[in-house]
């Protein structure tokens, strides 16, 4: 899942000013040496030392600027695997923020999705997106990723139209072809699942992810000898990342041996 990041740079670095007159003073001075500004300091102690980020998140709370120290917070929580609990302060966050700009609030609903769906909440995860989306109906990234946190529930079908209309907003986005191939596969359509498949490796013929779907589709239709290639290409491609080594597991069942 992509790390939040200060997306809220107009709004809450604004909004942090105005409610903190300590921090709008230090913002009018002319520093000898650029400064980073609490929020931007605050989300990057979040990815490398959540604890200090809580810190001093709870020192821009008391400073009047509430809305960066939810955000840096959020963070912070989900560096420590606590993804369920940074879901809810982004939920409550997106909540508290409904009448901010549109774009904001999409980045803020889809970053609460991810983080619910790294906590296996998928239900959460689509409601999340699903917010992102009405406020960004033509971002083809969010229809992918909500067709993900669907699958994850077993909603193939609704998945696909979420993929349909990606593809029609991003025809060259591999990934959507590779997911699209995938629902497909699971829905019993292998003819399109192959031609999915197919398109999104002419996209991008070095896709690890699209050699998996490959080899899993091919061995799930009895081409043994096709599946063990694909599955060989996903292997070599990525072979310490998450497609190889589910690669690796699949051939290894495929030829019937210990892995």
């Amino acid at each position: 899942m992509p790390s939040p990041r200060p997306i809220l740079a107009a709004l809450v670095l604004a909004l942090a000013v105005a409610a903190s007159p300590a921090l709008a003073a230090t913002k009018s001075k002319a520093p000898a040496k650029p400064k980073v500004d609490p929020y931007t300091a605050c989300m990057e102690k979040a990815r490398t030392a959540p604890d200090e980020a809580l810190k001093q998140a709870q020192a821009l709370w008391k400073a009047g600027a509430k809305t960066p120290s939810r955000h840096c917070v959020a963070t912070a929580l989900l560096s420590m695997g606590r993804a369920a609990q940074a879901a809810k302060v982004l939920d409550d966050l997106v909540h508290d923020l409904k009448d901010a700009p549109k774009d904001q609030v999409a980045e803020l609903s889809a970053q609460a999705a991810r983080a619910w769906l790294d906590a296996g909440n998928a239900a959460k995860a689509e409601a999340a997106f699903g917010r992102a989306i009405a406020f960004s109906p033509k971002d083809a990234g969010l229809l992918v990723e909500r067709a993900i946190a669907r699958g994850a529930a077993g909603r193939d079908w609704d998945a696909l139209d979420d993929l349909n209309r990606a593809v029609e907003l991003a025809p060259k986005d591999a990934l959507a072809r590779v997911l699209r191939g995938a629902a497909y596969r699971r829905v019993g359509a292998p003819d399109l699942a192959l031609e999915n498949l197919q398109a999104a490796l002419r996209l991008a013929p070095n896709d690890a992810d699209a050699w998996l779907e490959l080899g899993l589709l091919h061995q799930s239709q009895g081409r043994k000898t096709e599946a063990e290639q694909a599955f060989n290409r996903a292997i070599a491609l990525d072979p310490r990342g998450a497609a190889g080594r589910t690669a690796a597991a699949a051939r290894a069942r495929l030829l019937g041996t210990s892995h």
